[in-house]
């Protein structure tokens, strides 16, 4: 994730070099076919720490924990990095079609019971997206509040916003005229509920949607302390579970559905007024779960609740489909949906396609 959204930062092409790139041993060329150029392994030092012996066990030279054929992939993925560059660089070629609005707002303004926490709702809910993406068969981009005010959404079809709690005024008509011009956008709660400056402002009823009332998930109890690499400490907040069930109705975005779609909120639940919009999904008690509003040429949905992780993906596939993303293979399972559990991606070339697929599970696929 961190790689698609520091290539989205950017504002032209750059080397991406992770100096320090701790872990273990899988998942590293998945990071250059994100678009890292250069990336150093964690404590690879002539001799084992004495200051920080736990810190060996990370260390591929000195662990006693990481198998030695696990080794021996990182160093065959090393020469497969050199001899395969060109090839590699490719998949870092195309725009996205797909971003996720990373907003500066939502990032500084954190309640003051969350400061030590070590995350926010805000970035779990970014992750959570981003996971729910990964497997379109498409790159993931992410753009940010400044950018959409510099023309960015240009060339996006479809736009995926992660309770953007806190946001500029100024991008709220920016945002209403991409999906005027034909755009697709997620909102997801809680989103545009406060300017900048956490003034209380409900830009969501700018776009059809009322909310009624929230239900919050009860606060548990505080997670144990932990120390952190640069030796602060952080502290979890424990929620307690709101779960709803959620079904879909077999029409418009769920058509080509042959068995009734049913997914799971997690989180906050919201009570929504949809007005004359179309209800395209309820919860158990018959509220409204997702709408769809039409505005101009384009379509915004909205989420009365946030999503299990893997239940985004079941939303975001028919959307790929009515959005028409440029994706020139996708992997395909036995029950003729998307795969989960592994990244599939191709790009055209002038005379044949690049492949590849990534089985992030431990099984087969």
């Amino acid at each position: 994730i961190l790689s698609d959204l520091l290539l989205s930062l950017s504002d032209r092409r750059k080397v991406m070099v992770d100096p320090e790139m701790g872990g273990g041993t899988h998942g590293i060329l998945l990071q250059f076919l994100h678009g890292k150029s250069d990336i150093s392994k964690w404590w690879w030092a002539g001799m084992p720490s004495k200051e920080y012996p736990q810190m060996n066990e990370s260390s591929l030279p000195h662990s006693s924990e990481i198998e030695l054929q696990d080794i021996a992939e990182v160093l065959r993925i090393g020469l497969d990095v050199r001899r395969l560059s060109s090839e590699i660089a490719e998949f870092s070629r195309p725009d996205p079609e797909v971003a996720i609005l990373y907003s500066k707002s939502s990032i500084i303004q954190v309640p003051p019971g969350q400061i030590q926490e070590g995350s926010t709702p805000y970035i779990k809910a970014i992750y959570s997206v981003w996971e729910g993406a990964r497997f379109l068969g498409c790159r993931i981009g992410f753009v940010t509040e400044g950018q959409i005010m510099s023309d960015h959404l240009k060339g996006i079809k479809l736009l995926l916003i992660p309770a953007v709690k806190y946001i500029r005024p100024e991008v709220i008509p920016e945002i209403k005229h991409y999906i005027e011009k034909g755009g697709v956008a997620v909102i997801i709660p809680e989103s545009f509920i406060f300017d900048q400056y956490a003034r209380e402002k409900n830009f969501i009823y700018d776009f059809g949607i009322s909310i009624r009332d929230v239900t919050l998930p009860p606060v548990t109890g505080k997670g144990e302390k932990v120390q952190n690499y640069d030796q602060s400490f952080s502290q979890a907040t424990l929620f307690g579970e709101v779960r709803k069930r959620i079904t879909c109705i077999n029409e418009n975005l769920f058509s080509g559905f042959s068995d009734t779609l049913k997914l799971m909120s997690d989180g906050l639940i919201q009570t929504i007024d949809p007005g004359k919009n179309m209800v395209l999904a309820r919860f158990d008690d018959g509220n409204p779960a997702i709408v769809m509003v039409t505005i101009g040429k384009g379509e915004m949905y909205y989420l009365a609740a946030p999503l299990k992780t893997s239940d985004y993906h079941l939303l975001f596939s028919p959307l790929a489909e009515k959005t028409s993303l440029t994706r020139s293979v996708i992997g395909i399972g036995t029950d003729g949906k998307l795969i989960t559990g592994a990244e599939v991606r191709a790009v055209e070339r002038a005379d044949d396609y690049l492949v590849y697929a990534s089985n992030l599970t431990p099984g087969t696929i």
